[in-house]
């Protein structure tokens, strides 16, 4: 129990949504809809770097793109329906990007989104 007004709450929560939400989405059971592989995609790109990034947003496989360091441009992560579909994918950015790329699966999904800040950050 929170201990403030609806209407408050209301006002807190429609301010968040402004500056803070970035926004509201449902967690989906992949499996259940026929994906069950799951992938995380470390790439190495070559002057063909802005091509890929293009190429990598327009891809429905694709849950998740990332810019990162440490030797690597990209990190993906990826949902489909079989291992075929995801080397067909990470053969396609080896072949036709030059990329340098490797496939990380993930055997299993043992902790996501619960992310919790320490209670005394809370922002009621």
């Amino acid at each position: 129990k929170l201990e403030m007004p609806v209407t408050t709450l209301y006002s807190k929560i429609h301010n968040y949504e402004k500056h803070l939400i970035k926004k509201h989405t449902s967690l989906i059971r992949f499996h259940l809809l026929g994906y069950n592989k799951i992938c995380y995609i470390l790439i190495k790109s070559t002057p063909l770097k802005i091509q890929l990034r293009e190429f990598l947003q327009q891809q429905n496989c694709i849950n998740s793109l990332f810019q990162i360091n440490f030797g690597y441009d990209f990190l993906l992560e990826g949902y489909f329906r079989n291992e075929k579909e995801a080397q067909e994918l990470l053969e396609k950015i080896k072949h036709d990007y030059a990329a340098d790329a490797q496939m990380i699966s993930v055997i299993e999904e043992i902790k996501r989104e619960e992310f919790e800040a320490d209670e005394n950050n809370l922002l009621w």
